[in-house]
């Protein structure tokens, strides 16, 4: 029997792995350094490309270190250092996409003569994804299909751009900064023509001396905003990300403590899009029978873009020399997204970085990692989660004992996808015609099944059915009784 066939795009998620990845590498002290007192950075993969049975992923780490020279002063450095890595996934192959993210597990740093010595570990997660063309079953002679329509939305990155921000702050009683790190939120998106507006928060958290000589940390929310050139006029549905590449803080003013901030920042936009796409789920011929060959698929069905606001609150033993806090850094990290009622349960860890003086004035530092949990609601029964989170604030509580409460305050955006299993008619071949004496055969139903399920079953039309049963319903009970004619 001829059959007639077509190609369909549909996302489908293959199979997910990941790795450790082990980084290492030395990098020029830019002055005398006694030791390395505090070591904070981030991963990023910029390249991942499939093969056969493996993904093979560049990235670059980019860190700071916080040292102490030999005048017993505190000076950072920042740097970064390229990495590369190949993920095992069997199922991997050229033509599909692999969906990765990386995050840093853990970072340590030693000075060793005129270089810092630096080893990382990252957690590089694959998603394989087959965006391919399928050959599907669209229609045959004589040939009957069942078909399921499917709505989800597509994504396309409509804008970048990396932009530079600069904003005045007061700094009361600041002499010098010693180290700045910032993260960055989106807060809001509108677009006029080609041109989209992004209005955003940078958390700035900074470790100054102050004009006494002790040090002092300084936090400050900025606000900021960019504009971002759209691919399409007026885009709708848009999301975004943003980062913060680079950030600095100077003393500008001092006799009126002011300070100015300068930050690099790069923001991607996407704009969603409803798409509908059908597919062959089931398929028979009452006239000339033939076996369904079938793909089994999951469907990664995109839906929405969603944020959730959190609160990591814990305890971090110090030792009973605890004098008072100088500095404390915080990168939450994603351990697992299991579904809850009606919501999404992120479970994760804060990696806390903890500088303090101890009651001789000598610094000390400490990381410790605080575990974290947020509901997300979603709408959706089988639901898959690709989050971000970021810390926007942190707050060293008074000392208990031998341990000290530090507060952190996380801000999730997540990408939220639907997982849907669907058996998606790929090919046929020829069945053999099942011999039946003449006459009549009496069918007893299962409950639920339908006229179509009953004439598959017998390889016989659905008109013949309702013709030798014209007052059959369209889905019948258990026992129910149809006549098949022969």
């Amino acid at each position: 029997m001829e059959r007639i066939f077509g190609n369909i795009i549909v996302p489908a998620a293959v199979s997910r792995s990941s790795e450790t990845a082990h980084i290492t590498g030395s990098v020029p002290l830019p002055a005398a350094t006694k030791r390395v007192v505090m070591t904070e950075g981030k991963v990023k993969v910029t390249e991942a490309k499939s093969e056969k049975g493996k993904v093979n992923c560049k990235g670059k780490l980019s860190f700071c270190a916080i040292c102490e020279g030999e005048d017993g002063k505190l000076s950072s450095f920042t740097a970064s250092a390229d990495f590369s890595h190949s993920v095992v996934c069997e199922s991997a192959d050229t033509h599909m996409r692999a969906a990765v993210t990386a995050q840093l597990l853990s970072i340590t740093a030693k000075a060793e003569g005129d270089a810092l010595l630096l080893n990382a570990e990252a957690d590089i997660m694959c998603r394989m994804e087959d965006e391919g063309e399928k050959r599907m079953l669209v229609k045959g002679p004589d040939t009957e299909l069942q078909t399921a329509e499917y709505t989800y939305m597509e994504r396309e990155c409509v804008g970048s751009v990396g932009t530079s921000l600069r904003e005045d702050i007061v700094a009361n009683n600041i002499s010098s900064v010693i180290y700045a790190r910032g993260e960055a939120v989106i807060r809001d998106i509108s677009c006029v023509m080609d041109t989209a507006r992004v209005d955003g928060i940078i958390s700035v958290q900074a470790l100054c001396y102050d004009k006494g000589g002790e040090y002092t940390h300084l936090a400050q929310n900025i606000p900021f905003t960019a504009e971002v050139q759209t691919t399409y006029d007026n885009c709708t549905n848009l999301t975004g990300t943003v980062d913060v590449t680079d950030i600095r803080v100077r003393l500008t003013e001092e006799e009126y403590s002011l300070a100015t901030v300068d930050a690099r920042v790069d923001i991607s936009l996407y704009s969603a899009s409803q798409k509908q796409v059908q597919i062959t789920c089931d398929a028979y011929s009452p006239t000339s029978p033939f076996d369904c060959e079938k793909t089994p698929l999951q469907l990664l069905l995109y839906k929405e873009t969603a944020e959730q606001k959190g609160i990591c609150k814990d305890s971090v033993k110090t030792g009973a020399d605890f004098s008072h806090a100088v500095f404390c850094g915080a990168t939450p990290l994603i351990s697992s997204a299991t579904a809850g009622e009606d919501c999404i349960i992120l479970d994760g860890i804060t990696r806390v970085s903890l500088l303090y003086a101890d009651k001789n004035g000598e610094l000390r530092s400490v990381t410790d990692n605080l575990p974290f949990s947020v509901n997300m609601p979603v709408e959706y029964a089988n639901t898959e989660i690709d989050a971000r989170p970021v810390c926007t604030a942190v707050n060293v509580g008074s000392l208990d004992g031998d341990s000290v409460e530090v507060s952190v305050s996380l801000h999730i955006t997540a990408d939220i996808y639907e997982l849907q299993d669907v058996a998606m008619v790929t090919g046929a071949k020829n069945a053999e015609m099942p011999k039946l004496s003449r006459g009549f055969v009496i069918c007893f139903a299962s409950q639920d099944e339908s006229v179509y399920d009953i004439a598959k079953r017998f390889n016989v039309s659905q008109a013949a059915l309702r013709a030798a049963n014209p007052d059959m319903p369209e889905t019948l009970h258990s026992g129910d009784r149809a006549i098949l004619l022969r």
